[in-house]
């Protein structure tokens, strides 16, 4: 009996020595450790961090392309404020062009003008080549009750022509002959 109480207690002993490296392999797993525990924490900090970044990274990607599709429209506006620049320049090339024509029409229709005026008489008495050029006369306009006369003398004693009545009417003075007018309102030599 003493043999079995051996072999009991070498099984109890053995027994005993396996539950104790079961003990030491239990209490050496390594998902158990505080190293183990404190890289896994850390990992799901990185995970999270990570997965922070890449919206964030999302983010600033989605906010890239509206700068991008910002900047394309600004471009477009750019380069429709050069073309709109240089129609504006070509314009006021233009404008220029037709203020010096406009400047020179205005020039010649003063010089006409003045002509016209130098040439434009009304009720008196005239001298052709003296007070008024020698030429043709013509009425403006129709006018009523209009009287002249081509005199050899100031005083209208020696009448050459003469005219009295309404509507238009012209006459032809030629040097050192007198004109007098009365009524007719303005006359003006005629060119052609």
């Amino acid at each position: 009996m003493k043999k079995r109480i051996v072999q009991v207690g070498g099984y109890a002993a053995a027994l005993a020595a396996g539950l104790g490296v079961g003990a030491v392999a239990a209490s050496s797993d390594p998902a158990q450790s505080r190293e183990y525990v404190s890289l896994a924490t850390e990992r799901d900090e990185l995970v999270t961090t990570q997965e922070s970044m890449e919206d964030e990274n999302r983010g600033l990607y989605a906010e890239v392309k509206s700068l991008r599709a910002q900047v394309d429209e600004i471009e477009d506006r750019e380069a429709k404020v050069q073309e709109l620049a240089d129609e504006l320049e070509e314009l006021g090339r233009d404008l220029k062009k037709q203020a010096r024509a406009v400047a020179a029409r205005e020039k010649a229709v003063g010089i006409v003008e003045a002509t016209i005026a130098r040439n434009t008489i009304s009720d008196g008495t005239y001298k052709a080549g003296e007070h008024i050029k020698a030429g043709t006369y013509r009425t403006k306009g129709s006018p009523s009750g209009c009287y002249w006369s081509v005199n050899s003398d100031p005083n209208g004693n020696n009448i050459i022509t003469n005219y009295i009545g309404d509507g238009p009417t012209s006459v032809t003075v030629l040097p050192g002959q007198w004109l007098e007018l009365s009524g007719c309102g303005e006359m003006t030599l005629q060119t052609s």
